[in-house]
């Protein structure tokens, strides 16, 4: 990635224990395989293969099973009074574009065979000629790698390092006509919490692209 010049920590980290409810942060980085575009691009510059991308996750380690009357799935979402967000930032210049989704989703899959560990994020509103923007990150693993549908304290490439699939879609409006895209790649590192993360240059100089295009429209 050849746009990434500054490092900076992780914030957040395991302080407590226990009931009390604990902030947590990981970074994810990945590569954009395919991207296709219904009928155009409509962002500034048009991410392709090769585009660099760096998710954000913050979420509440206590935060409480949405699906308690299953013993094998695990859904957790936001809590009050703790964050619970999902960022992406794609890179197909120097300057990124920028998603943030308030309603997002871990899913956790204890399953006899196959166990598996998901994020999905909604903003927006898909109906009609809204703007909105999903996003879907999917670990499957072919054995036994959780040993209850809890929420896992880490970020999942601490105890599995095989890539991870994700998914981009939504639509922003255009002077009443929707312009659809889908952008697809793979997730390849999650790195420790503890350590320096490689961040790209402007992370924080977005605004998120959903947003801004449904305000203008």
């Amino acid at each position: 990635m050849k746009h990434i010049l500054r490092a900076a920590a992780l914030v957040g980290a395991l302080l407590a224990s226990g009931a009390q409810a604990v902030p947590f942060h990981y970074n994810f980085y990945g590569t954009v395989q395919q991207a296709t575009f219904d009928p155009a691009s409509p962002f500034r510059v048009t991410p392709g293969p090769g585009t660099a991308l760096i998710g954000r996750v913050f979420f509440d380690t206590e935060a409480p099973d949405l699906a308690p009357d299953d013993p094998s799935v695990g859904v957790y979402g936001r809590t009050d009074g703790a964050p619970f967000f999902l960022q992406l930032e794609l890179y197909p210049d120097s300057t990124p574009l920028v998603f943030v989704f308030n309603d997002y989703r871990i899913g956790v899959v204890d399953g006899p065979v196959r166990d598996q560990y998901t994020l999905h994020g909604e903003a927006g509103n898909p109906d009609g000629l809204n703007s909105y923007a999903m996003f879907d990150m999917q670990l499957d693993y072919p054995g036994s790698l959780f040993r209850s549908d809890a929420l896992p304290a880490i970020p999942p490439d601490l105890f599995y390092r095989y890539p991870h699939t994700f998914m981009l879609t939504g639509a922003v409006n255009r002077g009443g006509q929707l312009y659809q895209y889908e952008v697809a790649g793979i997730v390849y590192q999650v790195p420790a919490p503890a350590t320096d993360c490689l961040l790209l240059a402007g992370c924080g100089a977005g605004v998120a692209v959903w947003s801004r295009r449904r305000r203008a429209s």
